[in-house]
């Protein structure tokens, strides 16, 4: 008899299980460690996309010695292809485009062999100077993280009401209508309410910070359209802060998501994006391809005060090359070569050193949790001022 998991769950000691992949009930039963987690009984002639009867592995960890029962349900019994049941998110992430910006975009650019910034160790140094240990994905299926929306033509738009104190030039949505609706989905496990809505045959993607469709009359912070075919930044409008975006930076932040499908793809081939807390990003300058600098606190929320000796929004951390990724799974590892080929852009406030992803139900949640194993010590701040044409282009000088 063997069992395929319907979700990644921990039996204790580093083994943990897969979603997707088939075990012998023998490796799972009778562990007083078991977290928690559902699969199904398989017999051994079973192909992986038939159902059995499915078991419930009961959370927690019984220090008593006694064996959490194993509960079979019909009630907990799935249908369909068991590894991915999610069919809107194969759906939405099959129509996504396949490249974010040209090629020659910075956020597509290969900067393995970039030099390290000179601030590279006081930068690290200082944002973990409060005792950050490892990164910290801020992302969980269906719990927390970013959602998207496909839209087409036929999704109907609507001009957005401006709220907040973003500045000016941050907010498209009083000029342009954005494809968004009672029924767009929204950013889980923040109050920040992004919204991400992308049109894959005309390149379009709108994002909104803060987004409110209150009963007909939306409303967000800050709302930007960004055309996917060109290299143009923001212009700052000539403010020595610059201009912001849905992000503190001015960037885009739908091409810097960690996503799934690309994990099952086998390659991530673009930056991704992280952030920090506010004494943890120095407030007086940005670092291309960033429009917007940290805004300076005293004492914020968080109990920090903003430091100069802290990166500033732009800079862009890599996985150091020397890093050894040969204990993590293959999925994990994927990941890992993007933070080493392309790093990643501080381009928010947010917990130290936290990763953003989607929150797509299909995440393997091993994959997530291998990455808070990840040392901060492990990267670098590069140099990549040798990569500008044009600093209100995000075109760079290529290989």
């Amino acid at each position: 008899m063997k069992l395929l998991a319907l979700e990644s769950f921990c039996i204790g000691n580093g083994v943990d299980v897969d979603r997707g992949q088939v075990y012998s009930r023998g490796d799972v039963q009778g562990r007083e460690d078991i977290v928690m987690g559902r699969a199904v009984v398989l017999d051994d002639s079973t192909p992986v996309t038939s159902v059995g009867a499915a078991i419930d592995y009961m959370p927690g960890f019984d220090s008593g010695g006694s064996y959490p029962a194993l509960n079979y349900s019909a009630a907990n019994i799935s249908t369909g292809p068991l590894i991915y049941p999610d069919a809107a998110w194969t759906a939405a992430s099959a129509a996504l485009p396949a490249r974010f910006f040209p090629a020659n975009n910075i956020w597509n650019r290969d900067i393995s062999t970039m030099p390290v910034h000179a601030s590279s160790a006081t930068w690290v140094a200082t944002t973990c100077d409060t005792g950050c240990v490892g990164l910290h994905p801020g992302w969980y299926p269906n719990l927390w993280g970013m959602r998207y929306n496909i839209v087409d033509g036929d999704t109907p738009g609507h001009l957005i009401r401006k709220t907040g104190t973003q500045y000016p030039g941050s907010h498209d949505g009083l000029v342009s209508a954005f494809p968004f609706t009672k029924d767009t989905l929204l950013q889980l496990g923040t109050p920040d309410s992004e919204a991400f809505m992308i049109w894959p045959s005309e390149n379009k993607l709108w994002e909104m910070y803060n987004a409110h469709w209150n009963n007909g009359d939306p409303s967000a912070n800050a709302c930007v359209i960004w055309d996917l075919t060109i290299n143009n930044l923001r212009s700052t409008g000539g403010r020595p802060q610059g201009i912001s975006s849905a992000d503190e930076a001015g960037l885009p932040i739908f091409p810097g998501l960690c996503r799934w499908d690309e994990v099952l793809s086998g390659s991530i081939n673009h930056a991704l994006r992280f952030e920090c807390e506010h004494g943890h990003i120095d407030p007086g300058t940005f670092l291309w391809p960033a429009r917007h600098a940290a805004s300076n606190v005293v004492n914020g929320d968080d109990g920090h005060t903003s430091k100069p000796s802290a990166p500033p929004m732009g800079a862009r951390a890599r996985l150091r090359a020397d890093y050894n990724i040969s204990t993590f799974r293959a999925q994990t590892q994927v990941i890992l070569l993007a933070l080493k080929k392309y790093g990643m852009f501080l381009a928010d406030h947010g917990e130290d050193w936290d990763m953003t992803g989607t929150a797509d139900g299909a995440w393997n949640k091993s994959v997530i949790n291998d990455l808070f194993k990840v040392p901060i010590s492990a990267f670098d701040f590069i140099d990549e001022s040798s990569l500008i044409i044009d600093p209100d282009s995000a075109e760079c000088v290529q290989p």
